[in-house]
């Protein structure tokens, strides 16, 4: 049993779903292996990363970049950098691959925006 807080996030965590009478129980990564923290690591990453799929497909479909701050995503770019790089000299799959598709979105949001501003000056506009 449990005694601490700590101990508790390190037992194994049962999906709810395979838990159920009636239902197949999960096989693979997701089964009886995954703690708490790790769930919570998965979702926090999807989360993360999947929060600039919007900005990207918004930019795309309008044209628009004009809220968009290039030192702010040009800080974040590098953050998330660091990030990806730290994942791969600790061999966590995980947090390399999380971060490395971020940095790709991030990147694609920075060269959009400069993009598009470049053909704003230039009298043109990207979502023509």
């Amino acid at each position: 049993m449990a005694k601490t807080i700590e101990d508790l996030m390190m037992q194994p965590f049962q999906l709810p779903l395979a838990a159920r009478p009636g239902r197949i129980p999960l096989r693979g990564p997701l089964s009886k292996t995954m703690t708490m923290i790790t769930l919570i690591g998965v979702v926090a990453a999807t989360c993360t990363t999947m929060s600039f799929v919007p900005q990207v497909a918004q930019i795309l479909k309008t044209g628009n970049v004009s809220g968009i701050s290039l030192s702010m995503y040009g800080i974040l770019t590098t953050g998330v950098g660091l990030w990806m790089l730290y994942g791969f000299l600790i061999s966590d799959v995980a947090v390399f691959v999380a971060n490395l598709i971020t940095f790709i979105l991030a990147v694609a949001v920075m060269a959009l925006t400069i993009r598009e501003r470049l053909f704003v000056s230039r009298g043109m506009n990207l979502a023509e």
